[in-house]
């Protein structure tokens, strides 16, 4: 059985481009918006994992100075 955080580190990389691809520019508004879901619903853990797919997608927009888009490459 895998380690929770290599599933979450395997599935970041795979959210950030769906994320990306269907919300576009709004795409790091959308993770934070799970994150809060999911901490007022209790998932802590949840919480995290998309905490941690907004910062894949913050590095994203950092490093290339533009809005994700629907080509993302962690």
């Amino acid at each position: 059985m895998k380690d929770q955080r290599t599933l979450e580190s395997s599935l970041a990389p795979k959210a950030c481009k769906i994320l990306c691809s269907t919300f576009g520019e709004l795409a790091g508004s959308e993770a934070l918006t799970r994150a809060l879901v999911a901490e007022r619903a209790g998932d802590a853990e949840g919480a995290c994992f998309w905490a941690g797919v907004y910062h894949l997608i913050a590095k994203k927009v950092s490093a290339d100075g533009v809005a994700p888009e629907a080509e993302f490459r962690p």
